[in-house]
């Protein structure tokens, strides 16, 4: 993006932003827009210095969560990301703990996970690392101190560990949460509000089940989004190795292997902040014998 053209949208951005605060029916609301480093964030796009942005916005956000507020903030975010390169830039951020960056930089992955089936749809948190040669634990918790994610990995398996949050029935609030892995110095993360475009649709028809792909909305420095088929035993277990599956098509005939009970089929769209990839996640879960 030329100077010229972001100027005119940083410019286009602020000046809707002031007007949705001025006229919002809340004075709280426009109180809180006038008192933050909004200004500063918008600034420092404008002068190419993303990396300065996000600190900005991030010293915002560690006001407790508010999710009215949201539409405030998020279109700034998602120019942050897309002016640093889907967040890799972001990563010259500087941060106390210089050992723990030095040894597990873009390791980490944090996983916004809907998971749906036939009768309904729970959200869930997942911790991801890789390179690990022992147990870890992780605490997330949000700006209003409420713990979302506690717990400790099982043993690496090749050294992969996941730790999962209970299952919610809401999806997870937007704003600033804190990722302590190990005890270790907390990392800012931003969650943004759970996309409300379902990439994955299941028809079922008299005469015939499909699946339909749509694919989500990227920037070109982003990881690709993914669609992967998996299939589970009975016991939930991983039959075979996951499938890749191309978008904008329509699925009506599957290739079950033998023993399989439960189809899933997963799409993953990600963006990168200091430390962490951050992954936005729909999972469809249908029973084997539609197919």
């Amino acid at each position: 993006m030329n100077y010229s053209y972001r100027s005119f949208f940083i410019v286009a951005l602020f000046m809707s932003l002031h007007v949705q605060a001025s006229n919002s029916p809340s004075g709280n609301n426009s109180a809180w827009f006038a008192k933050t480093d909004l200004q500063l964030s918008y600034q420092a796009l404008m002068d190419n210095t993303p990396h300065i942005a996000w600190q900005k916005l991030t010293q915002v956000l560690q006001q407790p969560v508010r999710t009215e507020l949201t539409p405030y903030w998020l279109p700034l975010f998602n120019e942050i990301i897309k002016q640093s390169h889907c967040g890799q830039q972001l990563s010259s951020l500087p941060y106390q703990d210089s050992t723990y960056d030095q040894q597990h930089e873009d390791r980490i992955r944090l996983i916004v996970l809907r998971k749906s089936n036939l009768r309904q749809s729970l959200y869930q948190l997942k911790v991801v690392l890789n390179d690990q040669s022992k147990k870890v634990s992780v605490i997330l918790s949000d700006s209003n101190g409420k713990t979302w994610l506690e717990g400790q990995s099982l043993k690496p398996q090749d050294g992969y560990v996941e730790i999962e949050s209970t299952e919610y029935f809401k999806p997870i609030p937007a704003g600033l949460y804190q990722l302590t892995l190990n005890g270790s110095q907390p990392i800012p993360v931003v969650i943004t509000p759970f996309t409300h475009t379902n990439w994955i649709t299941f028809k079922n028809e008299s005469t015939e089940q499909s699946i339909n792909l749509t694919t989500p909305n990227s920037n070109r420095y982003c990881p690709p989004p993914t669609a992967q088929q998996q299939w589970f035993d009975a016991q939930y277990q991983l039959l075979e190795p996951s499938l890749f599956t191309p978008f904008n098509t329509q699925i009506t005939q599957f290739q079950a292997p033998a023993d399989a009970r439960h189809l899933s089929i997963v799409v993953t769209q990600s963006h990168f902040q200091p430390k962490v990839q951050v992954a936005q996640q729909q999972r469809l879960t249908l029973p084997a014998d539609f197919f």
